[in-house]
């Protein structure tokens, strides 16, 4: 059951929050064939100066679109 946070810089609608959090589910249930109702996703807002977010050297352009997804995995403790 993977849980996803999502670190973004504020200033998003509703409507692009939705498709963002929508296609990431997508995709983990055509990869990881995750149950269709094993849904657990977070979006934490935050001000443009509160992330940092530079080329690391590969040549991609930045813009305040761009977010670092990150994936827990957790195996259930339960029986």
């Amino acid at each position: 059951m993977p849980l996803l946070r999502f670190d973004l810089i504020e200033g998003r609608s509703e409507s692009e929050l939705r498709k963002i959090l929508d296609v990431t589910h997508e995709v983990l249930l055509e990869t990881l064939e995750v149950p269709k109702h094993d849904r657990y996703q977070v979006v934490h807002e935050h001000k443009r100066s509160r992330m940092v977010i530079e080329d690391t050297g590969l040549g991609f352009a930045r813009s305040d679109k761009s977010f670092p997804p990150v994936a827990e995995f957790h195996q259930p403790t339960w029986s």
